[in-house]
This record gives structure tokens, sequence and C-alpha cells, in this order.
């Protein structure tokens, strides 16, 4: 992936380049030459809008059906002056999830009450541009980017096969074992799932009050200069700063169990 010349190996990136764009090149690997060596596969390369040399607003509202998802997008750009302009764009996003979620959680056993639907969460973008752009030999682009993302319940794992059944016995003796599966449990691609909720008193230390989550922090920037050599040959510098930040917990999505007894929990924070 690489957005405005700089390269990343963090998919996360994807969501703040996905707005307010100029064009988008797939190009089939590998790309070593302009892209450097890790692009065996190809590259995805997104160029973000720049100011124009006219004023420029516009706004949009869009909305899905089946995940409740809303998002807004804002772009504001103008020249300020025959050689310079900067624009800003910000784009947020709220979803109510798309996944239905019929967890049936044991108290007894340290499991909470989930919300009926997985996958709620919000995002919020922002892109600051400014463009030096003279009639001259030398050109320049800055780009700073911010972006703040949450999404609850963990990931929608789901069984789309249960050939021996959903109700689990011993092999051979036909003991009952503690459940892996919902009762509500389809066993088919669809929009139901199961993911228990975790307790903060029955297991102290939990961040976000033992809601499974994933908060995603990034920002980055590129400055981008060019310098024309001659009428056939430009000389150009990307330089880039990117930091992300996310913590994570996940709980009980791997199995859909609907108590914490036959699941995992795991907290995951990384700077």
């Amino acid at each position: 992936l690489n957005i405005d010349g700089m390269q990343f190996t963090q998919g996360s990136a994807y969501s703040i380049g996905l707005f307010d764009m100029a064009q988008v090149e797939v190009l089939k690997g590998p790309q070593a030459l302009f892209f450097g060596k890790n692009s065996p596969g190809g590259v995805v390369s997104i160029r973000t809008a720049d100011p124009g040399s006219e004023p420029e607003l516009r706004a949009s509202l869009g909305y899905e059906g089946y995940a409740q998802t809303m998002r807004g997008e804002a772009v504001i750009s103008s020249p300020l002056g025959d050689d310079f302009g900067v624009r800003l764009a910000a784009a947020y996003t709220t979803t109510q999830g798309y996944f239905r979620n019929r967890a049936e959680p044991i108290a007894a056993l340290g499991a909470a009450t989930p919300r009926d639907r997985l996958g709620n969460g919000d995002g919020v973008f922002v892109r600051g541009t400014a463009l030096y752009n003279p009639s001259g030999p030398f050109s320049a682009r800055l780009k700073l980017n911010y972006s703040n993302e949450y999404s609850e319940g963990g990931g929608p794992f789901q069984y789309k096969s249960c050939p021996e059944g959903t109700t689990n016995y011993l092999p051979g003796i036909g003991v009952q074992l503690p459940g892996f599966f919902a009762s509500t449990e389809d066993c088919r691609v669809d929009r139901d799932t199961a993911a228990i909720y975790l307790d903060p008193a029955a297991y102290g230390g939990l961040p976000n009050a033992g809601k499974p989550f994933t908060r995603v922090k990034q920002a980055f920037a590129t400055l981008e200069m060019n310098y024309d050599l001659t009428s056939a040959m430009t000389l150009t510098s990307v330089s880039g700063y990117y930091d992300l930040k996310s913590r994570s917990l996940t709980t009980g999505s791997l199995f859909q169990t609907y108590s914490p007894f036959a699941a995992s929990k795991y907290y995951h924070r990384q700077d």
C-alpha cells in the first residue's frame, strides 16, 4: 500500500486513504523500480486530492441499512495566492454493526451480557494539504493525516459447518462437555454469530469495562519535493513519518462460546 508516495505495511492505513482521493492505481508486481523491493505482489497506490486553482467546498452523507452505518465527509479547499494552496478534508463514520450477536452469557462463569449487535464503532479521519506549485522549477506538497478508530465486539468468527452437531460430547462415551456453542448456533455463514463480554468484577484489570474492542490511532505525514533539472528530468524527494498506536481486548470470539469457561482472553497494546 502506498499513500501519497509513502509505503505502508499496516493494512489499517487503508481507512485513512480511502476518502477525498484524486487517483488510485492497482499495479501488477513486481514494482521495485518505483516502489522498492517490498512489492513482489504488486502495489495499490493512492493519491489524495490537492488544492485546486479555485475555491472548493463540498459535503456528503451516506447511510447503509444492514449495519446501520452512517458516514459523512467534508472538504474545504482554496488557493492562497498564485503559487500556494491549502485543503482540509475530514470524514466521520459510525456503525451499529453488521452481525447480530446471539451469545447467551453465564454470569456465574464471569460472562457479561453483550450488545445485540457485533462490530459497532466509530471513526474520525482528518487530512490537511499544503501545496506550493509556482511556475519555477521547484514545487512541494505537504500532507498531514490523523485518524482515531474504535470497534467493539472482536472479530466476527463464524462456524460454517458442524457435521457432528452443536452438542458437545466426548467421542465414544457420550459424556456432555462444557458448551463451545451457543444454543442459537446455526453453523451457517450469515449475519448471526456469538461473542460474549467479560464481567470486570470477575476478571480484574481489564480495560474498556471488559468489552472486547480495538482502538487504532494513526498519524502520518508526507513531504514531497520536486525539482525540474531539465524539461525531461525531475528530481523527487519523498519524506515520511508514521505513528501507529493500537489497543485491543479479545475474548470469547475464537470459539463463539457463551461463557469464558472455554475461551481465552488476550489484551494487546502496540505503540
